[in-house]
């Protein structure tokens, strides 16, 4: 019964500041998307961008961050994050060949919100 107490004291003095690291990080992380998402937002009505695009925009960038903050959060809990971003490199390579149309798409429609070509009431 001793060695047990005693196996637990000892994992748990290796694990506990582990999590309090991730714990840490992934605050970081949500903080700093919140503070981008932010920031985005107030350049974007600056300089005068649709609104839709500025959703866009930011949304991305914060999903971005949050997920770049978790796969960090991940490698300083020990886990080899190497074979997750080579699977999410794959991933993002096959959703981009899968999704071409539909990407060229979004962008196109991106560019005509940034561009603003037409004003409302225009036929085309």
């Amino acid at each position: 019964m001793e060695n047990l107490v005693q196996y637990f004291l000892d994992e748990s003095t290796l694990w506990v500041p582990r999590v309090i690291g991730v714990v840490v990080i992934f605050v970081v992380f949500f903080i700093l998307a919140k503070i981008m998402k932010r920031i985005i937002t107030s350049a974007a009505e600056r300089l005068k961008f649709d609104g839709n695009l500025t959703s866009l925009l930011a949304r991305t960038s914060s999903i971005t961050l949050i997920i770049f903050g978790f796969v960090t959060a991940l490698g300083t809990l020990g886990v080899n994050v190497s074979a997750l971003v080579a699977g999410l490199g794959l991933t993002g390579f096959a959703l981009g060949f899968a999704l071409k149309d539909t990407i060229s798409n979004l962008l196109s429609g991106v560019l005509i919100l940034l561009y603003r070509p037409f004003d409302k009431g225009d036929r085309i």
